[in-house]
């Protein structure tokens, strides 16, 4: 706690930083090797063994995703083992989703989203694992060179990322592509940040070294 009248701060308690889910009904904090969820309408709680990871709600509220790391990220080298298992809000019935490299999150209810390096280049592979499916297997989205800030839609129909420094530099630049297997990345007319508004809709922050301010505006991901 820090007063505003610049007196020292005081702490109140150990804890590492709590985490929302995507409605903001839960809090997730992580202690030892488990993860204390609690519903913040009616306060209660509920421990899940996670291996110290902090799990991530799906956005319809109903899973947990989590990833165990075996080993230490070093550039240059492979990447570490990476497991990630899914299970019911509670914790139930967990079961392995993925075992490989990479990392992994939700793209929506059912689906997650893989990013994988290729060992010693600058390609980045983008792999959809639906787990809904009678035998979930990552597929191939695409692969990239020095992809960037993969940023999910709403709804998990469409990402945005950045590509810079490519062979042509022409071809450097935001990008959006639905997440469905043999779509293909279509690069938008502007350069800068970017977020998502809604399932369609980016907001723009547009940079241009010939002028002197920003300019914010939205661009349509699907048209």
């Amino acid at each position: 706690r820090q007063p505003l009248d610049g007196s020292p701060r005081q702490p109140v308690e150990e804890t590492l930083p709590a985490y929302r889910s995507p409605d903001g009904s839960l809090r997730i904090e992580r202690s030892g090797g488990v993860a204390r969820l609690t519903r913040l309408s009616d306060g209660a709680q509920w421990e899940v063994a996670t291996g110290g990871s902090f799990p991530a709600v799906s956005p319809d509220g109903t899973r947990l995703l989590w990833q165990v790391v075996y080993g230490e990220t070093v550039p240059g080298t492979p990447e570490p083992g990476v497991r990630a298992w899914v299970s019911g809000l509670d914790g139930s019935s967990p079961r392995l989703a993925y075992s490989g490299g990479g990392r992994v999150q939700w793209l929506d209810d059912h689906r997650l989203l893989i990013s994988r390096r290729v060992t010693y280049t600058a390609e980045t592979r983008l792999y959809l694992v639906d787990l809904d499916a009678a035998r979930p297997e990552p597929v191939l989205l695409g692969e990239y060179t020095n992809l960037r800030d993969v940023q999910v839609a709403p709804g998990g129909g469409t990402i945005a990322f950045y590509l810079p420094f490519q062979e042509n530099p022409a071809d450097s630049g935001v990008y959006v592509q639905r997440t469905t297997p043999g779509s293909l990345a279509r690069k938008l007319p502007f350069f800068g940040a970017y977020r998502w508004r809604d399932d369609r809709w980016l907001y723009t922050l547009s940079f241009d070294a010939s002028q002197d301010a920003h300019a914010l505006g939205l661009a349509d991901a699907l048209t």
